[in-house]
């Protein structure tokens, strides 16, 4: 008699007859394929059937913002009012639309500035510079640039700087949306200028500065074209290159000016 000993899943089993044990042996091990051949087609089938990953949707492109629309108005002296024939406001306003680009809409302008004015009856005019707003545009821009005239007729540095600053003031009570921007005062030395016009003038412009620096609502940009060494410093007003007389600048005094005019002013838009 034969006996065949196999082990299978921890347990041992007996088995006398050689041809049964032959038997049991084949139909173990064939059941033990069909086993293994279904469960690797069961993780083969699972894992081709499985869902891809989503693709995710593109994100939309953002939409391109509108052009800003505005509006530039003028008040101030002689310097601004095309005395003499030399149209700065023109200037200022190509420059402005060559520094803002495509960022920049449509644009328009109004001048309410009148030569030998001081700043005093700039300030009776605020009714019609406040008039001037325009509330169809996205921004207005209040151009100020005096203080020469006002101390050529007496008043000291602090009456000309409290005196720009009122002018400020009033604008933005009757319209808080007005972006202002101040120009800083140049060089005169006409016969008759007084002894104090070149100290006043730069401690108002130094006055100016220091406001603009001190982070104040009063204006929102400083055109400070004093600070251009070829109109600016204190005797350049008697170089020809730039000016027209002891005063007022030329063609290219103002080509000189009408960008920096128009770098505060764009600065001044895109605050909105």
């Amino acid at each position: 008699m034969y006996r065949l000993y196999y082990s299978a899943t921890a347990c041992t089993q007996v088995i006398s007859d050689p041809k049964t044990s032959f038997m049991s042996i084949k139909i173990t091990a064939r059941s033990f394929l069909f086993a293994l051949s279904f469960s690797l087609l069961g993780c083969s089938s699972g894992s081709s059937n499985a869902d891809p990953e989503p693709t995710p949707a593109p994100a939309p492109a953002p939409t391109p913002a509108a052009p800003i629309t505005y509006k530039i108005t003028y008040a101030g002296n002689s310097l601004l009012s095309g005395y003499l024939g030399f149209v700065i406001d023109n200037k200022i306003m190509a420059e402005v639309k060559a520094q803002g680009g495509t960022s920049l809409g449509a644009g328009t302008m109004e001048n309410f500035s009148v030569a030998n004015y001081v700043t005093p009856q700039v300030l009776d005019q605020m009714p019609k510079i406040n008039a001037a707003f325009d509330p169809t545009k996205d921004v207005n821009v209040l151009v100020l640039w005096e203080g020469t005239n006002h101390i050529y007729y007496g008043a000291t540095a602090k009456q000309a700087e409290e005196s720009l600053l009122e002018v400020s003031r009033r604008a933005r009570a009757a319209h808080p949306q007005w972006k202002i921007v101040v120009g800083t005062l140049l060089p005169r030395s006409e016969d008759d200028y007084p002894a104090t016009q070149e100290r006043d003038r730069l401690a108002v412009n130094v006055a100016l500065r220091a406001t603009k620096a001190s982070g104040n609502t009063l204006f929102h940009e400083l055109a400070d074209v004093a600070l251009d060494n070829r109109v600016g410093p204190g005797g350049t007003e008697k170089d020809k290159t730039y000016y027209a007389d002891l005063v007022h600048l030329n063609d290219a005094g103002q080509q000189v000016v009408a960008p920096i005019f128009a770098k505060s002013i764009v600065a001044a838009i895109k605050q909105k």
